[in-house]
């Protein structure tokens, strides 16, 4: 068993905060083991309907040992293999619509993150656009009176300069 020995403080408004502890309720795991999964990129499968399952799968395994300890006893003279078989094919499509179920809902979810997804990198990348325009803009507008700067420094020092040499005669 591995041993979590380390703290990580955050902050997070009240809203997120209750959001949060709802959705690690909604998938039936600690804050912690959420918030890890999440922050490490796995996925949180909430698999609902599972007791029924595990429920008729307990009920198949006492019947298979309760007739394995008669057999064993020598007290069992015939099995119906048709009930044993029935109830372990029930089990398993009860298994398989419910995997079904799941594997849709999730496949759904993520169509949908990368539908989100496409449209904030849109939105981003006309963003980035934009102020990479207005950038090229400004430094043009800088350039422009860099230049000027410069030309009316020079103008003066060639002012000064002529004036200083009149005075000198």
């Amino acid at each position: 068993m591995r041993k979590r020995n380390c703290t990580i403080t955050i902050r997070c408004t009240e809203d997120e905060r209750r959001r949060i502890y709802d959705k690690a309720r909604r998938h039936n795991l600690s804050l912690s083991d959420y918030i890890i999964r999440s922050a490490l990129g796995k996925r949180i499968v909430v698999a609902e309907g599972l007791n029924e399952v595990i429920k008729a799968q307990k009920s198949i395994g006492n019947n298979l040992n309760q007739i394995a300890l008669l057999a064993n006893m020598g007290r069992l003279k015939a099995v119906d293999q048709k009930v044993i078989c029935e109830q372990s094919e029930k089990a398993c499509r009860a298994i398989q619509k419910q995997t079904a179920e799941q594997s849709a809902q999730t496949l759904t979810s993520l169509i949908s993150q990368c539908e989100s997804m496409k449209l904030q990198a849109g939105k981003m990348s006309e963003e980035y656009s934009s102020r990479l325009k207005s950038l090229e803009e400004w430094k043009s507008k800088q350039g422009l009176k860099m230049l000027r700067a410069v030309l009316i420094s020079q103008s003066v020092l060639l002012i000064l300069s002529t004036a200083l040499q009149l005075w000198l005669r």
